[in-house]
């Protein structure tokens, strides 16, 4: 029997018998029921006996030294006078608490099954916790943060998982456990970080397959530890006609070459099962070594700017410099206080020097600005920095020496006018709503103001305000260089142009630097494809004549205005217009025209059709000519 057998107290034949002594009558006592759970009332006795020790020496549990109560095992128990003490006492005696101990240890599960369960606690713990891990991971891959600090147990994502851990059962227990060394080791997260990347890959590239036409976005880039890198990213168009981007990753490189960056990419869209006629456009930026082969439209003013000035070394020098001041002046908050209370203006927005940015060649014009503002207060600060004790007094001095020469202020001046041109074209190129025809119109103007600063007139007025300069400040005059005497055994070849002035000297190297840089913008903006690319601009987003109309060069006639944004001293400052066609300009244009007015294009007529034609004429290819 799995129960104690214990009758109720009334209407039950089943009674323990009273125990008679002399005059007096012993009866059981119902309460002893609750207040001894494992007594057993057997009928066939008449007597109650312990449950659990009849069990027990039923089943053999008891060891051979036990010493055996007959009374509450076999014989039963009656004497009910000193029930409550016997029985309390059989209660507490060792042979019960055997009896009890071993009864138990046979209910419970076998051993096997005692590991099945610890495990699968384990597992259960160990699941909770794998989840916490590539949850903080996600996050913290999605925010762009650091996972490891200097050491591995104080960088962000230990120290996200312990601030959860107050938040998730178990996971504070599990932190604090050996196996969860290896789970949030390095090796681990990075694990992790490529099975999501993996994950997001998956789930893009049906999308980008199935929008079919796609356009490729393709960068290059060093990281922290050196290591050459390439990035990819896809745009396509989605049914709703919505632009979409998409970033593919990261892939290294050990040369940066044209022909390895295109072994990249093409292994790549391989990879991905992204088949090459159906890749409509390319773009590419911010490397010279693309130039070659890939000439994206928005990295054509840029490289013309690096072309320009790594082929002249006098405006290389000057863009040198006003980057070192930059440097100096942004080192210290001291240094920039002094400058503010020299130059009279406390405004922290006001525009002083700033250092050169390494990878956005277009934006000069700023810093150039900022050493020309504050020329007289930038003079006084380099010399008490060069006359103090600080670690860049040598520094200090050797560019309070090139600021005190007028032909370094001249440099800037005419640097100035070079990017500020760039610079408006760098813009308009850059602009979301940029297309080919409109950048190509604004190649156009770039060159026409670029020429029309080779004038004398210009080259006169730079002068002018150099030398108002130099009478201001007690800078030195611009003058020759020394002509170095060549060895006997080279005479005959030297090379070397002579000028009879210095102002000679400066226009040619002026000149010089405005050829190079209108020679590379037509040379990147003069390509077949890119014409090629210009017709299916049009032919797509300009309307077709369903009828008799007259086309004018396949170009509706319009009159979009190109502010170039010029510093407010500059002269020049216009805002010219884009003409209807486009010729580049030869070295009879006028000097900064304020509006180009071209001569009316030709009409053609379609003839009248009762079914609606589209037809298109081919437009005369833009040719372009640089001036000699």
């Amino acid at each position: 029997m799995n129960e104690p057998h214990q009758p109720a107290e009334h209407g039950e034949t089943e009674t323990p018998p009273p125990q008679s002594n002399n005059k007096r009558c012993f009866n059981f006592q119902f309460g002893w029921y609750k207040k001894h759970p494992w007594i057993h009332y057997d009928p066939s006795l008449k007597r109650i006996v312990c449950h659990v020790c009849a069990n027990a020496k039923f089943k053999g549990l008891f060891s051979p030294q036990a010493k055996i109560e007959a009374a509450f095992t076999t014989i039963g128990y009656c004497n009910w006078k000193n029930g409550n003490e016997n029985l309390k006492k059989h209660e507490n005696s060792l042979l019960h608490k055997e009896a009890v101990s071993k009864l138990l240890m046979t209910k419970e599960m076998p051993i096997s099954n005692k590991f099945v369960s610890a495990t699968v606690k384990q597992q259960e713990e160990a699941r909770t916790a794998l989840k916490a891990i590539f949850t903080t991971i996600m996050y913290l891959g999605k925010q762009g943060l650091a996972f490891r600090g200097t050491e591995s147990d104080t960088g962000n994502f230990m120290s996200l998982l312990k601030l959860r851990a107050n938040d998730i059962d178990n996971l504070k227990t599990w932190l604090d456990s050996s196996r969860s060394k290896t789970y949030t080791s390095a090796e681990i997260q990075n694990s992790i970080l490529e099975s999501v990347a993996h994950s997001v890959l998956r789930s893009i590239l049906p999308i980008i397959q199935s929008a079919k036409f796609f356009s490729v976005i393709v960068d290059e880039t060093t990281d922290i530890s050196v290591q050459e890198q390439v990035s990819l990213s896809v745009r396509v168009v989605s049914d709703s006609l919505e632009v979409r981007e998409y970033f593919l990753g990261l892939y290294n490189t050990a040369s940066t070459t044209g022909e390895s960056l295109t072994a990249i990419l093409l292994d790549t869209l391989q990879r991905f099962n992204l088949p090459l006629d159906n890749l409509r456009g390319q773009c590419y930026d911010g490397a010279s070594n693309m130039s070659g082969k890939f000439r994206g439209v928005q990295s054509r003013s840029k490289l013309s700017l690096q072309d320009t000035i790594s082929r002249n070394a006098f405006f290389r020098d000057v863009l040198s410099y006003v980057h070192e001041i930059g440097i100096i002046l942004k080192g210290s908050p001291s240094r920039v206080a002094k400058y503010n209370e020299l130059a009279g203006k406390n405004d922290p927005a006001i525009l002083r020097p700033h250092p050169l940015c390494p990878t956005r060649w277009t934006v000069r014009v700023r810093s150039i600005n900022g050493v020309i503002f504050g020329y007289a207060a930038l003079l006084e600060l380099l010399e008490e920095l060069s006359e103090s004790g600080d670690q860049i007094a040598s520094k200090a001095g050797g560019l309070r020496g090139q600021l005190e020469k007028g032909e370094f202020y001249l440099g800037l001046v005419m640097a100035r006018s070079l990017f500020s041109a760039a610079e408006s074209l760098s813009k308009i190129l850059q602009s979301p709503t940029a297309s080919v025809s409109g950048g190509i119109e604004a190649a156009t103007i770039t060159l026409k103001r670029l020429i029309s600063l080779k004038s004398d007139a210009n080259f006169q007025l730079l002068w002018s305000s150099m030398m108002e300069k130099i009478d201001k400040l007690s800078l030195e005059t611009p003058s020759l260089p020394r002509v170095r005497r060549k060895p006997k055994k080279l005479e005959g070849t030297d090379n070397t142009r002579r000028f009879d002035c210095p102002n000679d000297r400066l226009r040619v190297m002026y000149h010089e630097a405005i050829d190079f840089m209108c020679e590379e913008i037509g040379r990147r903006f003069d390509q077949s494809g890119l014409r090629l690319y210009e017709n299916l601009e049009n032919a797509l987003l300009r309307p077709f004549p369903t009828n008799s109309v007259a086309l004018e060069g396949c170009v509706p006639p319009r009159k979009m205005s190109l502010r170039t944004p010029l510093i407010s001293s500059d002269p020049y400052r216009r805002t010219p217009t884009i003409p209807p066609h486009r010729e580049f300009p030869t070295t009879d244009t006028p000097s900064m025209v304020a509006e180009i007015d071209a001569p009316p294009p030709k009409k053609y007529s379609l003839p009248k059709m009762t079914t609606p034609v589209c037809k298109v004429h081919p437009t005369e290819h833009l040719k372009f000519k640089i001036p000699k």
